[in-house]
């Protein structure tokens, strides 16, 4: 999740519908202080969520991790995050 500001953010979220087919958003949400709850916009992607796309979604993380490491952008915090998650494989 990325915060923007108090009141909107980007996030991924994870529904199911009555099919049980499961489904990944990626995109905007924002604050509803009304009942005090997130609620997403209409500004993302949702795509099927089954092996193949995550396979793919896996995939393209490894790859922009390893860009941003090459680049220098992953601060010590997030290197540690990746150890500690290879090494507990």
């Amino acid at each position: 999740m990325y915060t923007k500001t108090d009141t909107e953010r980007v996030e991924l979220r994870i529904s199911r519908d009555n099919f049980f087919r499961y489904y990944l958003r990626i995109g905007k949400s924002f604050y509803d202080s009304m009942d005090e709850t997130w609620r997403p916009t209409k500004d993302g992607a949702t795509i099927p969520l089954n092996i193949e796309s995550a396979r793919g979604l896996a995939l393209a993380l490894c790859s922009l991790l390893s860009f941003a490491e090459a680049k220098g952008l992953l601060d010590d915090t997030v290197k540690q995050t990746i150890r500690a998650g290879v090494a507990s494989d």
